[in-house]
Order: structure tokens, then sequence, then C-alpha cells
């Protein structure tokens, strides 16, 4: 019989730990090598980040598929004219010696008409634009055809397809709809507007400054700015100014950066800040806020346009303002301030009006950019020099202009985003109106019917609808890529005319559908619910409703569905007031009574707005069945099309037609706006499941209204079947390990990142399970977090604490001044923390604590408001109080807290609670009356045995399926931790990465100490624990024995179990692996780099701007790409000086797929590199493969010149002491402490020299003695001797970090070495080493091949 093992994961995005054992917690050896350590690897993009980069290339497609199609239409005439003037376009990009027409005109040559000419006739393509808006008289046909190429070039946004032309849009209606909405979700009531003329005179008039603008309208509202605090602040971001969400918006007052975020619309960061704004809101407030934002750009672009009819004549004004205002600025500088003349406008330097434009013009001639402009540290710079200047109306004028921020207007700025493709659609067909009547051709029609102008005009409005996306290249074939879904109809060029002709939309949007909607949490391959969704929504709802308690006690089933229909299925938000006033009224609770409201998080979060919003569209109380079938088709409807208006429409109109919706009620359902999607299906809510109890069937949602049961307790529970019935119908991938290929994870819908982590732990395990020959008998899973879930942010504790107490007073202490006067650092301290939350005082005695006597354990102590004894809650903000350590006034193990002190406390805690000081879930906690009931023991013990991050659900539930016969544990991270703690058994991660391996092992003995203890049904434990079978306290699992049906999980007696764990741990054999790879993606950083930026040694480093044309291909002339990634690294001998030599050289990304073979690789050799007889020795070394170079070990990054860049791969191994004492310092370091703080807290002149001694010894003597670069020699004693203690400890710190996989080299400055001391650059040459070989490792490292490069 096989030997029973046990296999334990640490997962991570970018690494996995791994360990075996046998039964007893030894390591396993097999080949010669401890089993357990660490696989490294890159974590993977995201879908987003990969779609971004696809979008932006499709759109610059269809930018010059649009551009051509309008030079094809013009080339007949154009060419009549002028046959050179589309190649002297092309050539305008190009230097005078690459040019195919050489002359120095870029447009107009000849005929006595320049560019000289254009530019004086024409300072702007604004100017053209309006000569031809005003004119109809004849022009030439090119100053036509370069205003419509501007145009297209310039599209403007199509965020809203229902304004016309001639309108940007009623302010009446956005604030009419802003008003509507914040009635119903925000229960604020906006003030009626009499009189929209001099509202938008306000919002738009040049004259008044934006904080001016806000008081014009306080004071036309008649609004108070202390009473109207939120009415005042949508004004002020409507305005531009900064608004404070948590002035305007419900936020959560618990989250610091909620709580003080502030933004403006006109913030250059805005699009960046946005998302942050997205995850503080919500939905519904989201909703209201982009609706501001909307009014807001409404005025902004009512400013561009300055009340002229088209953009042109505004922009041409703006052009001459700006001549105006600079010759003003000159004058007043040269009069007043003749030695800052040549700073502001002679040379390119930040923040000058030269880096404001961007050029310059003076004795060396022009420069372009150069100089970074921050445009409000300009007009700051121009404000405080203009201000000290005598007074002049020139001054006053500067001055004013600046505050209304009017004053040197440019062309290209941030704000042009507002500016819809409407408003240059109106110009355009002006201008076509106008050429018509002068140039005939516009006039012609073709097969389609349209003439060129009209075909012009829907090229230039016409966009691809998001849901057919790109666009299909055959007729009845499946595209062969993956991001391609749309459906053709005929083959040939699609145009905006034939457009439906040619693409099947319907069939392509229901592609989309299948596609791009998300699957459910829970049953794979099933369609989420839009987040809008009724059934969704009744769902959150009662998921919500199902947890609230009045006095302490549970709801009953019929006031649970009484609250529902009476208070809820209006559509409007229910807060505790309105709940208590409803009690009251309908005699549930006494009418003098203040019932306490509890299991909700103060008002309800959830409502039924989407059954309120169709309530009041059929004018119904409660909806029949067709109208809620209705409604959940609309909604799912316009959650895919909502941004396309005229589909939506008509999928209504085909579906409910004028019998089932008037006119009115289609008019009011296309104003909703849904969007976004929910994270279960509708198949999940109806899964049926049976009570084990009574036998009855029931759908998880119809339970939930049934019953009072929240999702979690129903598919957790083990009185119901659901659990089992969802784990049936979600089995994605069943296959076993030898069976399993990476496109099964496809199956699973789970990030890129998780399901490269995914891959590699199942390469791992099929390592595994080939050099033991079996599978396991448990494999123990501990998962990192999703990099991508959202993190809670939070500002520090020390500003944390200043704004709470900024209006406490106390005449017996200055806590202002206290909390001034601690460091951030010692704002860590639990106890200190508590002490501020707390106002001082112990929670349980109300008796004040003496700052000075605070950290002396005699005295106070940190309780656990939730006893440890039951679950392991170590959340300060959540479950621990600051107490005075008496006898008798609590008993640690006790809950609830005792009456006496709950009826002495609770007006103090409900204080703190309302000052924000204690959470809501901490008031809760210390006010609950009852006692834990068996169902909650057990779910205390299910949080530490059963996961429930969906992520880690899916990839422990593909486990179960690949290893059937295998035992899968999930892990809880907090559980090993507290074992390290207990036993001190450090984790320092800047030693090594061995912390990964170990992290397994402990998984196993964690993991498996748990198993044997609370078995897989803790009911059953919890029942042989209350008839003293067994024994139960979350704080003490490793204190007792832990055995199970002859198994033991853990020995506190004769062969200890910490003793295993103890020599295990101390070993440093982990194996650590790198995933190696051929880069595929991205060519080459994305920023253009300028020819001044660009030296001729290294100019072969950049790419060409364009691959594909052989003339931009000089970067000296035309700049380039920097950053260029190679693909991978080949080994090739050639003739250099007579002698062959060995060289590797890295194949660029982007010539992958022009050089494959091995031949094309030495002609790569000689056409590119300019080597002589070529001979490729070994193709394809990936990147990050091991090397070993006279006698060290490095990982293969890349390239620079003629040089490597290589990486460390050797891994520091140290004895458990020296680590223990090297995290102290690395800790004291991040803290940041002073140097008198170093001695108290452990560090030691001494110490620091026996393990100065110790490195240096590694780097003298040891592994690091071979490194390329070595080091040894700079590691003076004496002066290291000489430093001071927190110097030191830096020294040994940058040791420390030499040996990580990195080469950043280390800062020795200190003891007289450079900042980048060791820094390795090995030539790409091999010729000069006496050993260089390539280790090809398998994905554990337990089996390995080498490569002598030297001699292959």
């Amino acid at each position: 019989m096989n030997e029973r093992y046990y296999v334990g994961l640490d997962m991570g995005t970018a690494s996995l730990g791994w360990a075996v054992t046998d039964e007893k917690y030894r390591l396993i050896r097999r080949k010669g090598k401890d089993l357990w350590g660490v696989r490294l690897f890159d974590t993977a993009n995201t879908a987003a980040e990969r779609r971004t980069n696809r979008v932006a290339k499709r759109r610059l497609a269809r930018e010059r598929a649009r551009e051509g199609y309008l030079r094809m239409v013009f080339a007949p005439v154009i060419e009549a004219v002028d046959p050179g003037f589309y190649q002297r376009l092309d050539d305008s990009k190009y230097c005078e010696e690459d040019k195919i027409v050489k002359q120095p005109f870029a447009l107009f040559a000849g005929n006595g008409y320049t560019d000289k000419d254009y530019y004086e006739q024409y300072p702007t393509v604004f100017h053209l634009r309006k000569e031809l808006l005003t004119s109809k008289e004849p022009h030439d046909v090119r100053l036509v055809f370069l205003a419509l190429l501007n145009m297209y070039k310039h599209r403007g946004h199509f965020l809203n397809s229902n304004i016309g032309e001639g309108s940007t849009g009623s302010i009446e209606e956005m604030y009419e709809n802003l008003r509507s909405d914040i009635s119903q979700y925000m229960e604020l009531e906006l003030p009626d507007i009499d009189d929209y003329d001099k509202l938008k005179n306000i919002l738009t008039s040049k004259e008044y400054s934006a904080s001016r603008r806000v008081e014009l309208i306080i004071e036309s509202l008649n609004l108070s700015k202390s009473k109207d605090k939120n009415i005042v602040e949508i004004w002020k971001l409507t305005c531009g100014l900064k608004g404070k969400l948590s002035n305007l918006f419900a936020v959560n007052t618990e989250d610091d950066e909620a709580k003080n975020f502030s933004i403006s619309f006109k913030d250059g960061s805005f699009d960046e800040k946005v998302t942050v704004v997205e995850n503080i809101l919500g939905e519904e407030q989201f909703d209201i806020f982009m609706q501001i934002k909307e009014i807001h750009d409404h005025c902004v672009l009512a400013n561009i346009m300055k009340g002229y009819e088209y953009l042109s004549f505004a922009r041409v004004d703006s052009y001459e303002k700006h001549g105006k205002d600079l010759a003003i600025l000159k004058k007043l500088i040269k009069e007043n301030a003749p030695g800052e003349y040549y700073g502001m406008f002679r040379e390119m330097a930040n923040d000058n009006y030269s880096a404001y434009v961007g050029s310059v013009n003076y004795k060396n001639g022009p420069v372009r950019r150069g100089a970074k402009c921050d445009r409000d540290a300009f007009f700051k710079k121009v404000s405080t020099l203009v201000s000290k200047m005598p007074e002049s109306q020139d001054r006053e004028y500067v001055l004013q202009e600046i505050s209304k921020d009017t004053f040197l207007p440019k062309q290209l700025t941030a704000s042009n985003g507002v500016i819809p493709n409407q408003v240059h659609k109106k110009e355009m067909k002006k201008i076509l109106k106008n050429a018509e009547g002068y140039l005939p051709f516009l006039l012609d029609k073709d097969e389609s019917g349209y003439t060129v102008s009209e075909r012009i005009i829907k090229m230039f409005e016409f966009q691809i609808p998001y849901y057919v996306g790109p666009i299909a290249e055959k007729v009845g074939e499946d595209s062969k890529s993956k991001n391609v879904w749309s459906v053709r109809l005929e083959s040939g060029r699609v145009y905006p005319w034939n457009f439906e002709q040619k693409i099947d939309v319907k069939e392509s949007a229901e592609k989309f559908i299948s596609r791009m909607v998300n699957k459910c949490t829970y049953l794979n391959g099933e369609q989420v619910l839009p987040k809008n969704s009724l059934l969704y929504e009744r769902f959150t709802l009662l998921n919500e409703l199902n947890n609230l308690r009045i006095n302490g006690e549970k709801i009953s089933v019929e006031l649970k569905q009484n609250i529902y229909n009476d208070l809820f299925k209006s559509g409007k938000k229910v807060t505790a007031r309105k709940l208590k006033e409803y009690l009251k009224t309908n005699g549930y609770v006494e009418a003098k009574e203040d019932p306490v409201i509890s299991g909700i998080d103060g008002d309800f979060t959830n409502r039924l707005a989407n059954y309120g919003k169709f309530a009041a569209v059929f004018g119904v109380e409660t909806l029949t069945y067709d109208q809620e079938k209705m409604a959940e088709d609309i909604i799912k409807w316009s959650t895919l099309y909502g941004d396309t208006k005229s589909f939506l429409k008509q999928k209504i109109t085909e579906n409910y037609g004028e019998d089932k919706l008037t006119k009115d009620q289609l008019k009011r359902i296309l104003g909703f706006k849904f969007k976004d999607w929910g994270r279960l299906s509708k198949a999940l809510l109806e899964t049926r499941g049976c009570s084990k109890d009574d036998g009855v069937i029931d759908t998880v949602i119809g339970r939930m209204w049934n019953e009072n049961y929240n999702l979690m307790e129903l598919i957790e529970s083990r009185n119901f079947t659901y659990k089992e019935e969802i784990s049936e119908r979600s089995m994605a991938v069943d296959k076993l390990l030898g069976e399993i290929k990476y496109e099964d994870l496809d199956e699973l819908y789970i990030s890129a990142p998780v399901k490269r982590m995914t891959w590699q732990t199942i390469l791992a395990l099929k390592e595994i399970c080939k050099v033991m020959g079996y599978g396991p008998s448990k494999i123990f899973v501990e998962m990192a977090r999703d990099p991508n879930a959202e993190k809670k942010r939070t500002e520090s504790r020390k500003s944390k604490f200043a704004y709470l107490y900024r209006s406490v007073k106390d005449d017996t202490f200055d806590w202002q001044k206290a909390i001034k006067d601690t460091d951030e650092g010692q704002f860590r301290s639990k106890k200190l923390y508590l002490y501020y939350t707390q106002k001082g005082r112990c929670m349980y005695t109300g008796e004040r604590i003496e700052l000075s006597d605070l950290f002396k354990d005699n005295l106070y102590d940190i309780d656990h408001i939730y006893p440890r004894h039951f679950v392991k809650d170590d959340s300060l903000d959540n479950n621990m109080v600051l107490v005075k350590k008496e006898k008798n006034a609590h008993k640690s193990d006790t809950f609830p807290i005792e009456a006496d002190i709950r009826g002495k406390m609770a007006g103090f805690w409900h204080a703190l609670a309302d000052g924000g000081f204690i959470t809501k879930e901490k008031l809760k906690r210390l006010m609950r009356t009852d006692g834990f009931s068996d169902d909650e023991r057990v779910g205390f013990i299910n949080r530490q045995l059963v996961e429930t991050r969906q992520g880690t659900k899916v990839i422990t539930d593909l486990f179960k399926q690949t290893f059937p016969d295998t035992d899968i544990v999930y892990v809880k991270a907090p559980n090993v931790s507290d074992f390290r703690h207990e036993f001190d058994l450090i984790k320092c991660r800047m030693i090594n990465n061995f912390h990964h391996a170990n992290d397994a092992y402990l998984n196993i003995v964690v993991g498996n100490v748990y198993d044997v203890k609370f078995t897989r049904n803790p009911y059953n434990f919890i029942k042989d624990y209350e008839k003293g079978k067994e024994k139960y306290n979350m704080a003490k699992m490793f204190k007792y024995n832990v055995s199970r049906n002859g198994v033991t999980a853990w020995s506190i007696d004769g062969e200890k179990s910490i003793d295993t764990v103890r020599k295990v741990m101390a070993r440093n054999t982990p194996l650590v692996t790198r995933m190696n790879y051929e880069r595929h993606g991205k060519l080459y950083n994305v920023s253009l780099i300028g020819t001044n930026s660009i030296k001729e040694a290294s100019k072969d480093m950049y790419i060409p701007s364009k691959l594909n044309d052989n003339r931009l291909s000089d970067v000296k002339k035309y700049g380039g790409y920097s950053d260029v990634k190679g693909t991978y690294f080949f080994l090739v001998e050639y003739t250099e000086k007579g002698k062959r030599v060995r060289s590797l050289e890295a194949l660029p990304l982007y010539l992958k797929d022009h050089y494959n073979t091995k031949e094309q690789l030495e002609e790569y050799c000689r056409e590119r590199l300019g080597l002589k007889e070529p001979s490729v020795r070994y193709r394809r070394i990936k990147m990050y493969s091991k090397i070993r170079v006279n006698g060290f070990e490095v990982l293969l990054t890349g390239r620079s010149e003629n040089r490597l860049l290589i990486s460390n791969a050797e891994e520091l191994k140290i004895s458990y002491q020296d680590a223990k004492y090297i995290k102290n310092l690395a800790m004291l370091k991040e803290r940041d402490v002073q140097e008198e703080i170093y001695e108290e807290c452990g560090a030691a002149r001494e110490e620091n020299g026996k393990v100065f001694l110790m490195l240096k010894d590694k780097f003298v003597n040891g592994i690091y003695a071979k490194r390329i670069n070595p080091i040894g020699d700079k590691l003076d004693e004496n002066k290291f001797n000489n430093l001071s203690l927190k110097q030191q400890a830096e020294i040994i710190l940058q040791l420390v970090g030499i040996t990580q996989q990195t080469n950043y080299g280390a800062n020795l400055e200190l003891i007289g070495a450079s900042k980048k001391t060791g820094t390795m650059k090995p030539n790409k040459v091999l010729s000069s080493y006496s050993e260089v070989l390539l280790i090809n490792q398998s994905v554990l490292g337990i089996y390995e091949e080498r490569v002598d490069l030297l001699t292959i």
C-alpha cells in the first residue's frame, strides 16, 4: 500500500509555494532533494489591459479608413488641379532629403500661392473653417478638403445621441432630470427654478469667476451655506470648483478616504479619480454625480461656443483674444519687470509662457516642447509677477482675466472633450452646402443613392455599435480571432450606408450577449442577471431584510413580508426612522417605544427602485406577471444596448408594440438608464432545494421570501440540499489531472492573473504526482486575494484622529496637541489606537485612562468582545476594546457582556458610534443581549474551514474534480499567521523567497489540525463539545493533542509535533524556479521618444515610429519607441578580428515573425547585426532562463546595448537567529524611527557587527564571491564600525537586498563604495567566461538539464 502524503500550496498571483510531507509533517525527499519550494512567475495582464490596446489599434485603423475615403472622393477633382497635392501632404512628415518630391512646401506650391500665404491667410484651421462657413464664393477644392480632413481627425464625442445639431442640450431638461432622481434616490428636494435664462447666464458668463458664480446661484435660489450644504455642493461641482462627496452623498463615514474625498470636474486627473468616486458612491449615487457633470459640461461647452452659432467662430475669437492678452502681458513685463522678459518668453523652461504654448522662436531658431507646464502654476507665476507692478488698467485687466479663468485662452485644452460630434457635424453640413455651389461633384450620387456630401457626413457621424464589435471578414464563418463576434451577411467593404445590408446586427448582438455577459458566481456557464433586474433587486433586498432584528429579536416572516410590500414597493429608500414609524403606526411596538434596529447597517442599503419605476410607468402599485416579464426584458436590453437608443427602441417596439406600451410610456422607459451586471444568475435564484427537516421543496428566492434565511445560510446550511444541487450543476471541468489542458480553464471564468496562478499550480501538482508515482491523500490550499479586487483605501490613523477630535472640547486634556505630538508610526500600537477611539476611557467602566500609564501591562489590557474562546476575530475596529485589568469587571470568555456593564456604558458607547469613533458593528456587539446559538458557533468554526471567496472556491472545486480520491482542504492565512506568532516562526520576505515554501508547509500543519479537530461537520463537533467530549478554544488550538479515528494531527506529548515543525522550518533547502517564456504582446514602450533624446551610440535600442515605412527608420531624425522588447535569446558563433567568438543575442519582438528558422536567424545576424560568418548554435533561450556563469546562477532578463540584463538567482541562506534579527532591522527602517529607538527595540552594535561579518563572509568566501561583479573587497569593517546604529542597519539591509532576484546594486556610500555597488552587467560576448551553463529546469526544479553554451 502506498504511503499517504500531503501537499501544501501557497497560491499567489505571482508565486506558488509548495511542500510535500508525510503524515507526521516530515518533508519527503526524492531525486536527492527535499520536496518543497517556490515557483515564481509574472502576474498576467488582465483582459482589460489587453482590450485597451486592441481598441486603440482599431480606433486608429478606422480613423485612417475614414480619412482614406475622404481622399478617394476628392481625388479626381484635386488631382485635376494639383496632381502633387496628396504626395506633398504625405511627404510633410519627412525631412527634406527623404521626400519623394523635394520641395520646401508641405501643402501649396506654385501658382503664386504657397504655404506661407496659406498660414498668413489662415493662422489656424478654424480661420479656414470660418471662411468656408460664411462665404459662398468659390474656394480652392484643396481648402475644402483640408477643412473636412481636420473635422474627420477631431470628430467630437458620441456620449449624447439625443441632442440635435442646433443644440447642445437643454439645461432645463438636465436640471429637472437631476431634480427628479435626487428626490427619488436621496430624498433631497432641489429648489424650483423660475428663470432658467438667468441661471444659464450665471453659469456661462465669462464675467464671473467660478466662486462668484456659486455665490450668485446661492443668492438667486435663496440657499443657506450652512442649512443647504449638500445643495451648495452640487452648484460648486457644477461651476468647476472642488466639491466634497460626503457633503452631498451618503458615503461610508468609517472609510476615511470616502469621508474626505473631494474632486473637481476640471481636475486634470479626473479620469483617474472618477473610478475612485464610483467605488465610493455606488451605482445610483454615481449616476447622480455624472448627471451633475453633464450640467457642468453643458456650461463648459456654452463657454467654448461663446454664444456663436458655430464652433469655428468661437475658436477664432479665442485666438484673437490670446493675441491681445499676450501683447498686454508683454508690454507690462517689458515696462515693469524687464529682467523677467527673457525667462518668460524667449527660452523653453518649466512653467513659463513658452512651455504653456509649447514653442519658442528666438535666436537659436524654433524650439518645440521640451519643458513642462502646469497651467495653474503658470498663471500663479504670472499673477504673482503682475500683482507686484504699479496699478494700471492693463495690470487690472490681466489679474481680472486670470481670476475669471479667461486669460490667454488656448485652442487645445482638456475642455475640448465636452464637444459633441453634433457641433462639428453642423459645421460640416454648412461647409458642404456652400461648397456644393462651386464643387458640383459633391452632388454626384453613386449606386447607394446618396450624394458625395451625404456620404461624407454619414461617414463622419457613424459609429459601429459596441455590441456588433469588430467587423468579421468572411460570410458564414466564425472568425479565427476570439475577439470578433459580428456576423456577416454579405462580403465587400462595409460603409455606414450599407452596414445593415452587410452585417446581421441582431445576430451579432445575440452573440455579444452570450460572449460578454458575466457568468454566475456559483453556476458556471449561466449568465448573470442585470444588476437592475427586478429579480436581482428582490434578492438583494431580501438578503438584507432577512437579517433584520428588532429589539434583538429576528422578525417574523409575516412582518418581513408586510415591510416589503408596504414600505419598499414604492421604490423609495427606507431609513431606520421610516421603519420605526411604520412599526409604531401598525402596532408592532408601543407608540412611545424607541425600538432598537439591528442586523442592518444604519438605513437599508437596498430597495426596489426599479420596481417602483415600472409601477409608476404602468400606473399601478403592484405589477402583474406580464408587466414584470416586460420590465425584466426591457431592463436586460437597456443594460446591453442602452448606449444606442435607436436600437433599444426598435427592440422594445418589436416585442411590445403600441397595444402594450403607449408612446408616453415608451418615452419614459427610454429615459431610464440601466447598466452593470449582478453576480448571480436567474438559474441560481430559481434552484430548487429540499428542507431535510420537513421535506418541503422551494427555490432559493422562494425560501428567502417564505422564510427568513439569507443566501449564504441557505447554500451553506446542512438543513437544505442547495449546496449539493449547486455543486452538481457547477462541474465546469470534469477531467483528471493528467487530462486537463490550459484551454480547459477558459470554462472557469476566472481573471487572467488567477488563471495563470491556477495553471502553474496544476503543472506543479502534475510534477509532484510524477515524482511520487501516485496522488496525495490531502491537498491543503491557501490562495492570495485577487489583486484586481477592490482595495479599501484609508488615510493615516493620525489624520483620522485629527479629524475626529477637531471639535472635541475637553478642559482636562488637549487632544489635538497630543495627536499632533504623536508620530504616525506610534499609532500602529493597538493600545494607542483603541485609546483614541475610546476617548481615553476604559470601555467597561468609563474611567479615564492616563496616557502615561497606557503601556503598563499590569494596568490595561485588550479584550475581545466576541471571545477568542469561540471565534478568531482580531479586528481592531469591530471586536477589540481597551479595558482596565480589574478582576470582576468582565470575564474574558463570557458573552454577551454583563448586563450591568451594558446598562452603565450604553450611553457612552452610542456617543462614540454617533461621533464616528467606533463602528456600528462594534456597537452592535457591545449592546447584544443574547448569547451565541449553535448555528453561530458552527459559523465561527466554518470561518476557519470554509472559503467564501468565489475565486478560491472555483479553484478548490477544480482540484476536487481532478483529484477525486484526495481531500481538498482550504486553509485560512490568518490561522497560519497566528501559528507563526504563537511559536515564534518568523516570516521575512526580504531575505529570500523561501517564505512561500515555508507557508505551504505550515498550511499542511495548521490545515490538518483544523481539519482533523473539527471534522467536515462542525455540527457534530459542537454536540460533542456540549457533552464534554471535545475541548473548544480557538485561542488554544495547539495547546492540546488533536486526533480522531486513529489519526494524530498534533501531539504535545512524546514526539512533539512542534519539534518536527521547527526542524523543517530551519532548513534552507527549498527549490526555487522562475517561469521562463518567449515574450509576446507589447512591442515597446508606447511613449514616442523625441530625436533630441536619442543618442547615436544607442539608436539601435529604439524602434522606428512606423515599422512599415523605411523612410522613417532613422530614429535620430524621426524619433522612435524606447524599451524595445526582445522575444527570446539565441546563441550565435561568429568571426571577430580573426577569432571565432560566441554571444547571446536577443531577437526583437517586432521581428519575431520574420526570423523563425536557424537560417533566417543567421540572416538577421548578417544583415541587422553585421556579424561575419554567423552560425546559430542554440535557438530560443527563453526570457528568465537560468544560466550559471563561472559558478554563479543568474536569470537572463533582457539586454541593453552590448550588455545582458540579468538578475540574481542565488537565494540567501542564513540562520534563524540572523533572519529574526534582520527582520527587526527591516521593521525599524519601515517605521522610520529615530536613532535612539533602535537600541530600545533590540538593535545593538555588537549584533550588527556579527551580522555584517556573516554577510561579508558570504561575499568574500561564499557563493556571492562568484558574482559577476563581486563586492567583497568593498565591505570595509572599520568603516562599518564607525557608523551609527541606524546607519549600520541600513548597510546590512542593503547587503541583504543585493541577494534578492533583482539587479539594482547596493547603496554602500556610507562605507566608501558607490550608490549602486555590485550591479551586474555582463557582456553579451561569452568568450571571456570559463563556464556558461544553460540550466533547463522542470516547473518545480525536481528535474533539470544543463547545456554548456561554450561548447555546444
